[in-house]
């Protein structure tokens, strides 16, 4: 079997910038992945990988202890899912 531009699909031109692409990609996921913020405004946002915690009334992360909590964590979401995508239907 011969290996050359011929025989891969994206070719030889055309598979650097998607090699590329895809080293650029992994390291924004690894970075996002680590909890390093992608931009100034993410260091103030909760984790997104930890549903458990909250910001009380005097902004301090608190864990979640019972269903009053959860609800303020839920209403946190949704506010930062409509502020992205707009009010809900």
């Amino acid at each position: 079997m011969a290996h050359g531009p011929q025989s891969f699909p994206c070719g030889e031109r055309t598979g650097w910038p998607l090699i590329v692409l895809g080293l650029l990609t992994w390291t924004f996921m690894a970075k996002t992945a680590e909890g390093e913020p992608v931009n100034a405004g993410a260091s103030s946002r909760l984790p997104q990988t930890n549903l458990l915690v909250f910001r009380d009334a005097q902004g301090q992360v608190r864990p979640v202890k019972d269903l009053a909590d959860r609800q303020q964590r839920r209403q946190s979401i949704l506010a930062g899912m409509q502020a992205v995508s707009g009010p809900s239907r």
